[in-house]
């Protein structure tokens, strides 16, 4: 059947796996549940004190065999023959895969991080355009309020609390773009097999970063022209 990235997923019964990947009797790995983790409704996680306790009860079975525990190091080996093993968690072993998981898609940050980036740069360079003109055009109105009285700070707020409001604007609107190309990215590697199935949850602070970010940017870029 088809599986992940369009991988084959080949089915054997016991006497041939053995065969052809156990010809020693030997495996390189064992999975190992405890019996508190079966429910009716399926395999449920241990808590941390129950999956150390269930490793180190695990070590202490086969040390006679002669292996180490993740935590405590090396055991005395029963046998000159015997077969060193380490014990380690489910925590662990998940740990390690997403691990290995992140260097192998670590390049989708670093072109995310261009893409941000470059997002910046040009939304600073429009922004700063975009008032350079805004300015100009209001030049009479900007010296009817100097007229009128108005001090140079005050001239100068009114440019900047409107940049502040586009920062504002365009930094949720980001947010909420970023939301979508993330869902979009899953899709994409959906359609490859890969089921990014990891929850995506915007926090307050992802959102404050992005308004922040947003109207830093936009006053920055109308400052000049202010």
């Amino acid at each position: 059947s088809a599986s992940l990235a369009g991988a084959t997923l080949v089915m054997l019964d016991g006497e041939t796996a053995e065969k052809v990947f156990a010809p020693t009797g030997t495996v390189g790995l064992v999975s190992v549940y405890s019996p508190d983790q079966f429910t009716p409704d399926g395999i449920k996680p241990l808590s941390s004190d129950a999956e150390n306790a269930f490793v180190a009860s695990v070590s202490e079975q086969l040390s006679g065999v002669g292996g180490e525990n993740a935590a405590d190091g090396p055991s005395t080996p029963g046998s000159a023959e015997a077969e060193k093993f380490k014990v380690i968690s489910g925590s662990q072993v998940r740990e390690d895969a997403v691990s290995q998981t992140n260097e192998m898609v670590g390049f989708m940050s670093t072109f995310l991080l261009i893409f941000a980036a470059l997002a910046l740069f040009v939304g600073a360079f429009v922004i700063a355009n975009t008032f350079a003109m805004t300015v100009r055009q209001k030049q009479r109105e900007f010296a009817l309020l100097r007229a009128v009285g108005a001090s140079p700070g005050q001239v100068f707020s009114v440019v900047v609390v409107q940049a502040a409001v586009v920062g504002l604007i365009g930094g949720a609107l980001g947010v909420l773009g970023g939301f979508g190309l993330v869902q979009g990215l899953r899709a994409v590697f959906r359609s490859f097999g890969i089921d990014m199935s990891g929850n995506l949850i915007l926090t307050p602070p992802i959102v404050a970063l992005g308004l922040v970010l947003g109207v830093a940017v936009a006053i920055a870029s109308a400052a000049i022209a202010a």
